[in-house]
């Protein structure tokens, strides 16, 4: 028995010499690598810049994190590296330190489990909350860096922010938080693709043209020059700050094409000087940003097709001086620190926000600070000035169209109100933002020429013997017929003893001849309430209220007449291509009453090639709806004379054609007498012929990406913030396999010796 043993043992012996033998050559290629690195002398190189002592949203043992920063020219990896808290922690992982890059290492390396960091390397170390001394020793045992924390430093939820004189100054982070919630800037390096660098200007140095440069959340000290077509991207206002290092330069200066910057506040630092500067250039994208605290907040020398969106413009002596006299400067949709927008002294008067200069357009602008609510311009018809408008944004010119005397449309970038004053009421005349005005079958306008005005109805010739004006306006251009990219609102004024009554809209562009409702949003008719006559309209440029008066005549004598049978079916539509309609006409003989209200379309919801509408219930008598829609405004090419009963409330209109908009009213009809059609509400269906998912992209902020820079960007694809992700940290352990062999191989000897 004893021989077998001992055979059993030699021949084990022997096997594990076959295996143990390449051993130190393995050994011997990793140390390899890593053996002019162990000559070095690492002190200093290495120091520690911010510690999670006291996580608040995750308990210690998962929160705890420590961020290092490699203060050398040098790639250096800290594996095998230890972190001294009284006891040695080895620091395991791949990942090297870019040279003046960060790393940060974690107790718990999962972000799903750790609050949300993301690690570089772990170590198992314990961090005191009360006071400690931690130490950074190299794989050689050699103290690298330290620092002393007392308990008075630690504040529950909030990092250490350690100085880089090796941390002889401690502060807290009070204003960045990270993952779940807590405070501290864990690894703040910019960084393109998979480059990190430990400044902006160094990673713009780096960069190359289409670039994208992502600079994380973090306080930054530095005077950026841009002079490379790239896009400049932070985290966010408020979390990626980029301060003023230098007095005597602008905090950011561009001298390049199409650069685009977003998600930072630039702040001039009481500098009283300039916070960006655009100094040439064209396609250049301001947009997203916080910019204050400057003499200027932003000074243009090159205005051509640049442009300043969406920023938040406060603190600044003057917000925008444009020194580019040939060109007008973009500022719309920016917030300027006042609800009534920036101070200019006669294009915004009132205002209190930043002062611009001239030659800049500012309207239309946010009114908060959130950028939730736009401005709205309202004035009186005695304050309605073209030029005015084309100065301050309000109306502009197509692109390539300078003479405002001289073109083929106006565009309205800002709603607006017009209030035309009158004895006892005010008309009005509303224009949405994004209209397009332009002449009725084409050719050039004089924008210069734009008015809005009561009319006496004493002026007015050219009507049917038996119709009569009850109020009348003028918006547009005096006798030239213009044409609107969409419906306005319009109300004429007719005293209040008209309320309850329906009247008829006529319009013309001229005041004598050709009336007509072509133009006017159908069912070209208003109900008059608290003295208002309103309506829509897509033509003008004079509009009247009439109502059709009588004419005595002699009485004959009365005939029997025989009762018709009422029919479900029997509705009223309007002809095709008309935008007039009977809506509201009784039928002759008809001897049912009219509709007791009139319903209102709430929704039109396009679907594969169909749109279901949905409307609001109309009130007796009524015995069902009928439907009429076309591909225009007001114009009628089809229709249904019953949609449904009393209860229907809703219908799909199906075999519609794909992209194409269509325009829907329903109204109710009491057997053989019809009500008045609802209001128009418009739908476009489409077709499914693939994957939706696979048609779905994002809009890109700050301008569309060229092909290189996509292939750039594909490098630094991080996951959703937003959404849980997995995380996998694999190992190499060359021991695994062969144990596992040596154990086959026991397994053998003990069954061959029982």
């Amino acid at each position: 028995m004893i021989d077998k043993f001992v055979s059993c043992f030699v021949s084990i012996s022997l096997i594990i010499s076959l295996f143990i033998s390449p051993f130190p050559v393995l050994a011997d290629e990793d140390e390899d690598d890593d053996d002019e690195e162990d000559n070095k002398n690492y002190s200093k190189q290495v120091i520690f810049t911010e510690l999670m002592v006291d996580p608040e949203k995750v308990n210690d043992s998962r929160g705890e994190w420590i961020e290092v920063l490699n203060n050398s020219e040098t790639e250096i990896s800290l594996n095998g590296w230890v972190i001294n808290d009284g006891q040695n922690h080895a620091i395991s992982g791949a990942y090297r330190i870019s040279p003046n890059g960060y790393a940060v290492i974690c107790r718990n390396e999962n972000p799903l489990e750790n609050a949300g960091v993301k690690c570089d390397y772990s170590a198992k170390m314990v961090l005191s909350n009360k006071e400690e001394t931690v130490v950074l020793k190299d794989k050689e045992g050699n103290n690298i860096d330290k620092v002393k924390y007392e308990e008075e430093d630690v504040k529950k939820g909030k990092t250490i922010k350690v100085a880089n004189d090796a941390a002889q100054t401690l502060s807290l982070e009070t204003i960045f938080t990270y993952g779940l919630g807590d405070f501290g800037t864990p690894a703040k390096n910019p960084t393109i693709g998979t480059r990190s660098f430990p400044t902006i200007q160094g990673a713009l140095n780096a960069s190359l043209d289409k670039d994208t440069i992502n600079v994380p959340r973090g306080e930054y000290y530095e005077n950026l020059s841009i002079q490379k077509e790239v896009k400049l991207i932070g985290e966010g206002i408020g979390k990626t700050i980029v301060f003023s290092n230098n007095c005597s330069n602008a905090v950011v200066a561009i001298d390049r094409d199409n650069v685009a910057i977003g998600n930072f506040s630039f702040d001039d630092n009481k500098c009283n000087y300039q916070v960006l500067r655009i100094d040439n250039g064209t396609g250049v994208v301001v947009e997203e940003n916080e910019i204050k605290n400057g003499d200027t907040g932003i000074i243009v020398y090159s205005a051509a097709e640049n442009k300043a969106a969406k920023n938040l413009i406060t603190g600044n002596k003057t917000g925008i001086q444009n020194n580019d006299l040939a060109n007008v400067f973009d500022a719309r949709f920016n917030f300027w620190g006042h609800q009534l927008g920036p101070f200019h002294e006669s294009l915004n008067p009132t205002a209190q926000g930043s002062t611009i200069s001239n030659n800049v357009v500012f309207r239309p602008f946010y009114t908060d600070s959130q950028k939730t609510a736009l401005s709205k311009y309202t004035i009186s018809e005695k304050e309605f000035n073209p030029n005015t408008f084309l100065s301050n944004g309000v109306f502009s010119l197509p692109e390539g169209i300078t003479d405002e005397k001289d073109t083929v449309s106006v565009i309205v970038n800002e709603q607006m109100t017009i209030n035309i004053a009158m004895l006892d009421g005010s008309h009005s005349v509303n224009l949405p933002s994004g209209i397009v005005i332009s002449r009725k079958g084409g050719g050039a306008i004089d924008a210069t020429k734009l008015s809005a005005d009561n009319i006496e109805i004493s002026s007015l010739s050219g009507f049917a013997s038996d119709t009569a004006v009850e109020g009348a306006l003028q918006w547009g251009i005096p006798d030239v017929g213009l044409v609107f990219s969409e419906p306005i609102t319009l109300n004429i004024f007719v005293g209040t003893s008209k309320n309850g009554q329906t009247l008829s809209i006529l319009r013309s562009s001229s005041t004598d001849s050709d009336w007509t409702a072509d133009g006017i949003v159908s069912p070209a008719t208003c109900s008059v309430s608290e003295g208002l006559c309103t309506f829509q309209a897509t033509k003008a440029s004079y509009f009247a209220a009439t109502v059709i008066v009588s004419t005595p005549t002699s009485t004959p004598a009365p005939t029997s007449t025989p009762t018709p049978t009422p029919s479900s079916n029997s509705s009223s539509t309007s002809n095709s291509g008309s935008s007039s309609s009977t809506s509201g006409a009784k039928v002759s003989g008809c001897h049912d009453g009219k509709p007791g209200s009139i319903s209102t379309l709430l929704s039109a919801l396009p679907q594969a090639n169909s749109v279901t509408l949905n409307w609001s219930r109309a009130s007796d008598p009524f015995s069902h709806y009928l439907l009429a829609y076309g591909r225009a405004p007001g114009v009628f090419e089809y229709g249904n004379p019953n949609i449904g009963g009393k209860d229907s409330t809703s219908y799909t209109v199906y075999n519609l054609s794909d992209r194409t908009r269509y325009y829907f009213k329903v109204l109710a009809v009491n057997n053989c007498n019809p009500g008045d059609f609802s209001n128009e509400l418009s739908g476009e269906p489409f077709t499914v012929t693939k994957s939706l998912a696979a048609d779905f992209s994002v809009p890109d902020t700050l301008g569309a990406k060229s092909d290189q820079e996509i292939v750039r960007e594909s490098d630094q694809t991080e996951p959703n913030k937003n959404q849980p992700q997995a995380y996998v940290t694999s190992s190499r352990n060359i021991f695994t396999p062969i144990l596992n062999f040596f154990n086959t191989i026991v397994k053998f000897f003990g069954r061959l010796f029982g």
